[in-house]
């Protein structure tokens, strides 16, 4: 039986990302895209083969981001949506949300006040 060649993501070496000094990415993550419109955050989309919104990241890669010398906020998870909530850390006075997708990761730097990433929910039943 012959199997189609599927990319894996290793989750074994790492770089510098594009929009935050000292926070890894995987090597084999491709910069797919960056917002420069909004002013209140900057982002970048990294291709990464293999994963999965519903994916949580692997224990490897949260090892690997507090070895460069981030600690996870714990406190900031939102439970109140069933897409999984994404990671936070934070260095000095940098935080970065970090998520991923079906076949991408986000890397989200808040660049104001960090509840100004969250989803706003409008009412428009009133």
């Amino acid at each position: 039986m012959t199997m189609g060649c599927s990319q894996k993501t290793s989750w074994e070496s790492y770089e510098e990302a594009a929009n935050v000094k000292g926070f890894p990415v995987p090597e084999e993550a491709n910069r797919m895209d960056r917002a420069t419109t909004n002013p209140e955050m900057d982002y970048i989309q990294y291709s990464l083969p293999g994963v999965s919104k519903n994916d949580q990241l692997p224990d490897k890669y949260i090892n690997e981001i507090i070895e460069w010398g981030w600690t996870e906020d714990v406190t900031s998870e939102q439970s109140d949506t069933s897409d999984p909530a994404p990671r936070i850390f934070v260095k000095d006075t940098t935080r970065v949300h970090l998520s991923l997708h079906n076949g991408y990761l986000t890397v989200l730097v808040p660049t104001q006040d960090a509840s100004l990433t969250k989803p706003k929910i409008v009412d428009t039943n009133n």
